[in-house]
């Protein structure tokens, strides 16, 4: 069975074509590779203290769902707080010394 990765995907080409350049040089046997789109609103230039564990700043019409079967591995550029993405999703922190 194939584990899924999540690409979080926004406006800034660099961290785009990064992450698109890991995603490349994944074996497509084992990996479903699905991007998702981020779009940000002016709220977004909020610092995390204030923003605290929440999506705010994300404009959630404009951007891909991120809210349902969550993957195995998220990969991102975007400034996001993994905090929000977690509570949103109801996941446990993911420990770095695990193997995927």
């Amino acid at each position: 069975m194939k584990k899924t990765i999540w690409l979080l995907i926004d406006n800034r080409a660099g961290s785009a074509g990064q992450l698109r350049g890991v995603a490349q040089a994944l074996d497509s046997k084992r990996y479903e590779i699905i991007e998702k789109k981020i779009e940000y609103t002016c709220l977004a230039k909020l610092p995390n203290f204030l923003k605290g564990a929440s999506l705010l700043g994300v404009n959630k019409i404009k951007s891909s769902d991120i809210s349902y079967q969550f993957p195995d591995l998220v990969l991102s550029g975007c400034p996001l707080d993994k905090k929000a993405i977690r509570r949103q999703n109801k996941i446990a922190p993911i420990n770095a010394n695990s193997k995927f």
